[in-house]
């Protein structure tokens, strides 16, 4: 078997366990991961999650961006993902899945975007490939500093990086829709 097999098995199986327990709302999968977005608000209420999640889902869906879906995952804890197939006019590569927490003995307020396992997957597999291939031209004075693919490997981590800012934007909304609606009558 040769690299370019094992590097594509590696993405197919990351993508597969990224849908597999989104879908099926593992409440581990939602809590635990690698966090990219962390926000805390602190909050003054005597209300719980439960009381303002069907209020945000439907202020959500109003929205040109994928609508985004919640489970209840536990006490005051909610899993939350965008839709991929949704009716939004804003298309883009989701890199993260939401975890909402509400303590009420502190009053705060967490929202954390972890990375799903197949972009973790491809990044580790980038660098990996970007280091063998440093480490091989490494000897040659000929040899440009900044390998070809490193080039095209540019505007992908550019458009990575477009995509964490749109899903880091629509997470603090919802942090920042969560503290309004439990801060208020509804």
């Amino acid at each position: 078997m040769d690299i370019v097999t094992l590097a594509c098995g590696l993405l197919v199986i990351a993508f597969a366990l990224d849908v597999i327990l989104s879908w099926s709302w593992q409440s581990a999968y939602f809590r635990y991961g690698l966090p990219l977005f962390w926000q805390t608000r602190h909050v003054v209420t005597s209300k719980q999650l439960v009381d303002c999640v069907p209020f945000l889902e439907k202020r959500l869906r109003h929205d040109i961006s994928p609508v985004i879906e919640f489970q209840a995952i536990g006490q005051n804890e909610y899993a939350f993902r965008e839709k991929v197939f949704s009716s939004g006019g804003l298309r883009y590569l989701h890199i993260m899945h939401g975890y909402l927490h509400l303590e009420p003995d502190t009053q705060q307020l967490t929202v954390i975007g972890h990375a799903k396992w197949f972009v973790v997957t491809a990044l580790l597999l980038v660098v990996a490939g970007l280091v063998v291939e440093l480490a091989n031209g490494a000897g040659n004075p000929g040899q440009s500093p900044l390998p070809g693919s490193a080039i095209v490997l540019l505007p992908i981590g550019m458009g990575l990086l477009v995509c964490y800012g749109i899903q880091a934007w629509r997470y603090s909304n919802v942090g920042k829709d969560v503290r309004g609606l439990l801060s208020f009558d509804v």
